[in-house]
């Protein structure tokens, strides 16, 4: 979930006018904006990295392993008509700079990306992003206006650090011998 909230808020800032929800609800409840962009997660897998139980130890003596996660999301962009441009190509056209944006998302190594609403600031670090394919769905003419809308499909490859915190530490073993 951390994963869409900061995808989300990553695309907000950088497509004027976008308006991300979670589902339909939020977008009602937000006052049903257009354009707009719902994420679904369609599958997730994991796998730890490195070769031990832990792979290290912070500085205030937790041990840390390293899981890399991949994540598989659809994002599907709705969009209506303007007076200057019908709702076929303004979804195309975020679907076309969202796609500019991951494919140059991790072009250097990777990139971290703030997740909204953590104090103190938390990050997901982004490896790489996936082009899974993209379908343009059938415009929903069940009333006024009609709806167009494109999907888009991209894979993400993110490392989570997962810290383990002892419940107590030991400051004194006895071994009785008998």
């Amino acid at each position: 979930m951390n994963l869409q909230r900061a995808i989300a808020k990553y695309l907000a800032d950088r497509i004027e006018g976008l308006h991300p929800f979670k589902d339909d609800i939020a977008w009602n409840s937000a006052g049903n904006p257009y354009p707009y962009l719902l994420m679904t997660e369609i599958s997730s897998s994991r796998r730890g990295l490195g070769s031990g139980v832990w792979d290290g130890i912070t500085d205030d003596s937790h041990p840390v392993k390293l899981i890399k996660q991949r994540t598989v999301l659809r994002l599907t962009i709705r969009a209506i008509s303007s007076k200057t441009e019908s709702g076929n190509q303004i979804a195309s056209t975020i679907g076309d700079k969202i796609t500019d944006l991951f494919f140059k998302l991790c072009q250097y190594g990777g990139l971290d990306i703030q997740i909204p609403g953590t104090d103190p600031v938390e990050t997901v670090h982004i490896e790489r992003s996936i082009y899974q394919g993209s379908i343009d769905l059938q415009v929903d003419e069940s009333g006024e206006p009609f709806i167009y809308q494109k999907a888009l499909t991209f894979a993400f490859v993110t490392h989570r650090i997962h810290e383990n915190h002892p419940v107590g530490i030991f400051s004194e073993i006895q071994i009785n011998k008998e």
